[in-house]
């Protein structure tokens, strides 16, 4: 269909012999990547001419996709990992390569109606918290795509249910914290699938709580957006030190007051110049139904006093 010739799939599909989606995200991605990077160093007729090859290979994704959306039984629109759904696989198998192309990949703009649909999709699956059967366990659970999946909601602006992905994450540890692959559901006849301990799962967490607090939108870095209300308890303190950015090493600290009823946020200055902004997310974390931000200047040191009363009226205080 003008895309890449069947490949391999993994994550619970392995059929070279049929086309398939996950090769296709991961080429977008990679490809977008590509582009960036001539950008980066300057090579603008590479990049332009890299451009040309992606729009085109976008554009005929896109087509390919429309045809094969299908609706699962909740009446979520989806497009299944194998072209055509051949062989009528189940919505949520494999869908760990369309997690990839929502975030790190940022193929696809923001609320886009075909990452809206899948992520619909892999919700209804959702048991003990975690997206059910996408892995080679079609009656299990695949631990570290609570990641994956958690990132993509994060990356669609909803760091609320990137936050619970991360719970439910951490609730399948093992008692020395450490995550098999993939398990079975609890009261279901023990099955294990894969590595254990999987390091790759522990690096994934690692992740997901770090992106949770500090994520890079383009040019800007965002903080505090998928921050867990459980952690702006009265006298807790969260921190990141020295940790990596495009944007050179960031160092922050959120301190809840003992009286719980506000916050002092400070933030170091970061290195680079490319960034133009730190957007401050004042979401559920503070008691606020709120969607505001803040913007602060990533070339000083910010001090800020965030109240955590849960009143419309309250104001935040700059030093």
């Amino acid at each position: 269909h003008g895309l890449v010739p069947p490949g391999n799939i993994d994550g619970g599909l392995w059929d070279p012999q049929r086309g398939e989606y996950s090769n296709v995200y991961w080429n977008l991605a990679g490809l977008k990547a590509a582009i960036a990077g001539a950008r980066w160093i300057g090579n603008n007729s590479q990049a332009d001419d890299w451009q040309q090859a992606y729009d085109d290979f976008y554009g005929t994704f896109r087509s390919t996709a429309e045809r094969d959306l299908r609706d699962d039984t909740f009446g979520n629109r989806y497009l299944p990992t194998i072209m055509g759904n051949i062989g009528d696989e189940l919505p949520q198998r494999a869908q760990w390569a369309f997690c990839h192309a929502v975030y790190p990949g940022q193929v696809f703009e923001r609320r886009d109606s075909l990452v809206e649909g899948n992520l619909a999709m892999l919700a209804a699956t959702e048991r003990e918290g975690m997206v059910h059967g996408t892995g080679w366990d079609a009656e299990g659970i695949w631990n570290y795509f609570a990641s994956f999946y958690g990132h993509a909601w994060l990356w669609e602006g909803n760091g609320w249910k990137a936050a619970q992905a991360l719970y439910a994450y951490a609730n399948h540890a093992a008692p020395t914290l450490v995550w098999c692959e993939e398990q079975s559901l609890k009261g279901r006849p023990f099955r294990r699938v894969g590595d254990m301990p999987h390091a790759w799962a522990s690096a994934e967490f690692i992740r997901l709580a770090v992106h949770l607090l500090a994520l890079d939108r383009d040019r800007e870095l965002h903080l505090l957006e998928g921050m867990p209300a459980a952690w702006a308890k009265p006298g807790m303190t969260t921190a990141l030190s020295g940790i990596a950015t495009p944007f050179g090493a960031l160092t922050f600290s959120l301190a809840i007051a003992e009286d719980g009823r506000h916050a002092a946020l400070k933030v170091d200055p970061l290195s680079d110049p490319s960034c133009t902004k730190i957007v401050v997310h004042l979401g559920h974390w503070t008691g606020l139904a709120t969607d505001r931000t803040l913007a602060l200047d990533p070339r000083r040191e910010n001090r800020l006093t965030i109240p955590l009363a849960p009143s419309p009226e309250s104001a935040v205080h700059s030093e």
